[in-house]
């Protein structure tokens, strides 16, 4: 027998340990990834911006969101943020530190009443128009929030239209102020919004006649600057984190699949099975020579029967015994 024809067989639960091995590290890998990621959806917002645009360049109400995380999210960071069933999106995007605004994020609005975006920045934008409720030149619109993430600072503003002879808040402003595009704006103060408790603002304005704000003023629809890539919408843009993740441990998951197919099938070819040891003729026949000189049993040179003593022919093949 060949050295080469001999093997170390590993025992089975070692076998099966290693080639268990490079399962049981992707499995590890994907569960840690999937972790830190559900770990990263926000729960808190610090600082939450809120204006309303009531007949603006719409007979309805512009709202305007600007979230700001804190110092310590992690990020790619998932943020729920709840608005109007009814709601027409305008723009979604994240705000980078210069303060351009961009919307090629990841945004699902697959839940009623609930947009899920994920966000590379600390800083998202979210503008929709929801209807108002209107009896002749009389409107009335309440505003509400209410999500799971707590709000450290909510602070909300109400634009005045143009031809609004009064508005009436509640809660009420503690500050009233032109800006540069002539309207009046009426602050409200601000205030700390608990995870799970709703806030809400109440508007109601009589006008003097039905003509929106933008017509008066010569403006145009507010809208993302023109630094704003991929869809103003966001919803059919941006970087999909979580097919990524998916497609990423999916190629790791077949590479450690051919991995473990290639080893099996090499290990296979590698592993060969001890060959019987078969005496030749003249081995056999150099035996019963050497014994017989001994005084051992002798056997035939031809076939290898053992011999009797005192046969002078084989038993079995009928060959003269050699020496009798």
């Amino acid at each position: 027998m060949r050295d080469s024809d001999l093997v170390v067989r590993q025992p089975i639960w070692q076998r099966i340990v290693l080639r268990m091995l490079p399962a049981v590290l992707l499995l590890n890998f994907m569960a840690t990834t999937i972790t830190t990621y559900a770990q990263n959806q926000a729960s808190v917002i610090d600082l939450l911006e809120v204006e309303m645009w009531p007949d603006y360049d719409r007979p309805s109400v512009l709202v305007l969101l600007t979230g700001t995380l804190p110092d310590d999210a992690e990020f790619p960071a998932i943020i729920m943020v709840p608005i109007p069933e009814n709601a027409t999106i305008n723009a979604i995007a994240r705000v980078d530190e210069s303060g351009s605004m961009f919307s090629d994020l990841e945004v699902d609005d697959s839940i009623p009443g609930q947009l899920t975006i994920t966000t590379m920045e600390p800083t998202f934008r979210v503008e929709y128009y929801v209807p108002y409720s209107a009896d002749g030149n009389q409107r009335n619109y309440t505003f509400e929030w209410q999500s799971d993430m707590a709000v450290n600072e909510l602070m909300a503003t109400i634009q005045q239209p143009s031809l609004a002879s009064e508005i009436t808040l509640s809660p009420e402003a503690i500050q009233v102020s032109n800006r540069q595009d002539g309207l009046l704006y009426h602050t409200l103060p601000v205030q700390e919004v608990p995870a799970g408790e709703k806030y809400s603002v109440e508007t109601s304005y009589n006008m003097i006649r039905p003509q929106l704000s933008a017509e008066l003023l010569g403006a145009q629809q507010p809208a993302i600057p023109s630094e704003t890539t991929g869809d103003v919408g966001g919803q059919e843009s941006g970087f999909n984190w979580q097919i990524v993740a998916a497609a990423t441990a999916f190629g790791l998951a077949l590479a450690a699949g051919a991995w473990l197919l290639l080893g099996y099938r090499q290990s296979r070819r590698r592993i060969s099975k001890p060959r019987p040891v078969r005496r030749s003729r003249a081995k056999r026949a150099s035996s019963s020579t050497s014994r017989s000189s001994t005084g051992k049993a002798k056997f035939c040179h031809e076939c290898g029967q053992q011999l009797t003593p005192g046969d002078k022919f084989c038993r079995n093949c009928g060959t003269a015994v050699k020496g009798a």
